[in-house]
């Protein structure tokens, strides 16, 4: 569900290309040699950083890197590819046990238990790719947390408070909009936005165990936790608190408004770092507003590697080798600098500058709850659609709940889950 961190197209395009970045169904069979001489990894976009990163490996191992761009929607596309038994060297995916069980990773995917990452790691992250009792997934990024950007300027101009609880949100929005400022940014334009919206509404009861009590049958998506964070997502946008092209303003144009004080808040993913331009510091970062005060914590699939079981040794050996790298290695410090992000390994400092946005995000880590999707079994199904058909009217939030409900029973049952 959660995006990779996007990045400005232009200069993502130049160094993408620099390490050998193709359209998806370009991928080359993998070289029968005792030594790769190239690596095929699937993914997003990749990041300035990750680029960075994956070039001087190239020049260091002397092994090419070839990265296909799997095209949006990102999972259906690669699921389709993955069926048919199509693999990569390297996939760089969702590190969640969701995404794992749909690859069945026990069968697909090497074990990277014994890697020194998993040891090496800050705040359990060398874990996070766990999936009953193995480690599939390597990560390398900081964690992306889910909260607020806002415009400092904006609520300084309009005298509004740093938002803490729900009513304080509508507080502030009800100034800002009598202002004539958005006071909440939607890009329903890419719907999978429409999520952190419903994330933010989720955070208390993520803190309070639903999700918990979800897989073990206890509680359902069809119940008022879920069912009213629907509610008061849509709620958002019928009481006017958002843009009202809420269903076709796109991400990237959100972005550009709110940079230009059209809208002062966006509920997101740290990751928008990467799509700000200009003085960071005109910006801030806070927990979504919600009794617990919690923020939701997730590692993203763009700094996340997983590799697929090929059959060729060499081929294998070499994508260890740049697991090695990108997590602990070389690859690490390189991406470090160029994402400016404090370290998430033990032994490497932070680097000298940090972005003040992901500092700011970063000080929420302690105490944060893991996300929706890290705490769930299986996929929700396409929620991103269901909350486009309820903002325009199509489905009430009982029939998202409903239908939500029905999507993972069926995944659970599907993926063979114990009681399900």
């Amino acid at each position: 569900m959660s995006p990779a961190r996007l990045v400005r197209a232009a200069t993502a395009a130049a160094i993408a290309l620099a390490i050998g970045v193709t359209a998806a169904g370009c991928s080359t069979q993998a070289p029968t040699t005792e030594k790769a001489t190239k690596l095929t990894v699937w993914g997003f976009t990749p990041t300035d950083s990750v680029s960075a990163a994956l070039k001087t490996y190239e020049k260091e191992s002397g092994t090419k890197v070839d990265y296909v761009v799997i095209p949006a929607p990102f999972e259906p596309t690669l699921l389709a590819k993955w069926t048919t038994g199509e693999r990569p060297d390297v996939l760089m995916g969702q590190p969640n046990a969701a995404f794992l069980r749909k690859l069945q990773a026990p069968t697909t995917l090497a074990d990277l238990s014994d890697m020194d990452f998993v040891k090496q790691q800050k705040y359990g992250l060398g874990k996070t790719g766990e999936l009953d009792g193995k480690v599939y997934s390597a990560t390398f990024g900081f964690p992306t947390m889910f909260g607020v950007l806002y415009n400092k300027t904006v609520f300084q101009q309009n005298n509004v408070q740093i938002p803490r609880t729900y009513d304080e949100l509508l507080s502030a929005a009800k100034t800002l909009k009598s202002a004539g400022v958005t006071p909440i940014g939607f890009s329903g334009g890419d719907p999978w936005t429409l999520q952190m919206p419903l994330f933010g509404n989720l955070v208390d009861p993520l803190a309070d165990g639903f999700i918990g009590e979800v897989n073990k049958k206890k509680a359902s998506f069809e119940d008022a936790p879920y069912v009213d964070a629907v509610t008061r997502t849509l709620e958002l946008a019928k009481d006017g608190y958002t843009n009202s092209d809420f269903l076709t303003l796109t991400y990237a144009d959100a972005v550009k408004q709110f940079e230009a004080g059209k809208i002062a808040m966006m509920p997101q993913g740290s990751w928008i770092v990467d799509m700000l331009t200009g003085d960071m510091t005109k910006y801030g970062f806070i927990p979504f507003p919600s009794t617990s005060g919690a923020v939701l914590k997730q590692s993203g699939n763009a700094t996340a590697m997983q590799l697929p079981l090929t059959g060729n040794k060499a081929q294998e050996s070499a994508a260890r080798d740049l697991v090695q790298y990108m997590t602990v290695g070389e690859g690490y410090k390189t991406y470090l600098t160029a994402q400016a992000e404090p370290s998430i390994v033990s032994d490497v400092a932070d680097p000298a500058k940090v972005n003040p946005i992901t500092a700011e995000a970063a000080k929420l880590l302690d105490g944060a709850v893991p996300s929706l999707d890290s705490q769930t079994l299986v996929s929700l199904g396409d929620v991103p659609t269901l909350l486009s058909q309820a903002l325009d009217g199509s489905l009430t939030p009982a029939q998202v709940g409903a239908q939500v409900q029905r999507n993972y029973a069926e995944n659970a049952s599907l993926a063979g889950i114990k009681g399900w």
